[in-house]
């Protein structure tokens, strides 16, 4: 699973090689960002709260403890990044590669709601890392002390 604390940059807009140069030129921020992030370091209390889904993406939404969420905002706020916190906590479940038809998505939805125990139950999650990612199957921890381009 992933959940997303800010969504910080992805390389969509930018060439691969401008998207190279733009990690390079910033990595001195990127890297005061990291060690903020650590210093701030805390393990996110969770509720599942409920099922959202729609014909791109399934997710289960979250209740993060309010001083949490204030972790995450002051350290976004430190770098101009408060935009980037998505407007609901998440963890997505998955993603189609088309579209799903409603009555497909209600029957997925009833299944999941069958099998999964978890909702109003509190989660500690491990401490936020920050990750890139070449597609949303695989999330790669990034101290950001050289690129991983290279």
């Amino acid at each position: 699973y992933h959940m997303t604390t800010a969504n910080l940059y992805v390389h969509i807009g930018y060439g691969l090689s401008e998207w190279e140069s733009f990690i390079e030129e910033n990595l001195p921020t990127f890297q005061k960002f990291h060690a903020l992030a650590v210093e701030k370091a805390f393990n996110p209390e969770i509720v599942i709260d409920k099922l959202y889904a729609c014909d791109r993406v399934i997710y289960l939404e979250l209740k993060l403890l309010e001083e949490h969420h204030e972790v995450v905002k002051s350290v976004a706020k430190n770098f101009n990044l408060e935009h980037k916190i998505p407007p609901v906590f998440h963890i997505t479940l998955g993603y189609s590669y088309q579209p799903v038809d409603d009555t497909t998505l209600d029957l997925i939805c009833q299944e999941i709601k069958t099998n999964l125990t978890c909702f109003g139950k509190t989660y500690i999650l491990d401490s936020p890392k920050i990750c890139y990612f070449n597609d949303m199957t695989a999330f790669i921890p990034f101290d950001f002390h050289k690129s991983p381009f290279k």
